[in-house]
């Protein structure tokens, strides 16, 4: 009887944790794929990432909103959400990282693909 309990104890600890995990995770992806999605070819680490002030005061908002929610007493008791550690964060920078940069090698792909193309439709020099 003691085993199980114990089991449970872990088990449901443990599953409330990899639930923040995975809802922190999902929705700074999604805040951050937001900003990266401005241009579908260009990067994103240009001058023109600070000029779309409204995109970035949503990201910084929902961002703190996040926070708030997941280490406020009351909110993260309704939101059935436990405050994530130093590690948690840091796996969710990975996973962001990592979404970055598949984001990025895709536009260098795109970016390629259409210049390709436009090389070989240019008839005239002009064209080019």
């Amino acid at each position: 009887m003691l085993k199980v309990s114990i089991w449970r104890f872990f088990l449901i600890n443990f599953t409330n944790v990899f639930k923040g995990l995975a809802f922190v995770s999902l929705t700074m992806i999604q805040l951050e794929h937001s900003v990266l999605s401005r241009s579908v070819h260009d990067t994103s680490f240009s001058k023109e990432f600070y000029k779309n002030k409204w995109i970035l005061g949503a990201f910084a908002v929902s961002s703190a909103l996040l926070i708030i929610g997941i280490y406020t007493p009351g909110i993260s008791t309704i939101l059935e959400q436990t405050p994530l550690k130093a590690l948690d964060w840091a796996l969710v920078i990975i996973g962001m990282m990592v979404h970055v940069f598949n984001i990025e090698m895709m536009k260098v792909y795109l970016r390629r693909r259409r210049r390709k193309q436009r090389d070989s439709y240019a008839m005239f020099y002009s064209d080019v």
